[in-house]
């Protein structure tokens, strides 16, 4: 069975955040689903560039952003 996380990879490589409010557990995956969404998802615009504090890269598209959560990060 595959194990999907719950800690927020935005908010883990987010170095602004105490370290509480980055390594918060979320109770399960689909909860960091809905974090994911409202939190940073729902904030994003057209023409604004991501950055993954974790990996380290810069993404051009809303859409790129979401495969990228999807594929590294695991996060649905």
């Amino acid at each position: 069975k595959e194990r999907r996380p719950r800690i927020c990879f935005v908010c883990l490589g987010n170095e602004k955040l105490s370290t509480a409010q980055r390594t918060h557990s979320f109770y399960s995956p689909g909860d960091l689903s809905k974090h994911f969404i409202r939190r940073h998802l729902a904030n994003v615009r057209d023409g604004d560039i991501l950055r993954c504090g974790l990996c380290r890269i810069d993404i051009e598209h809303k859409m790129h952003w979401q495969r990228h959560t999807h594929e590294v990060h695991g996060t649905v």
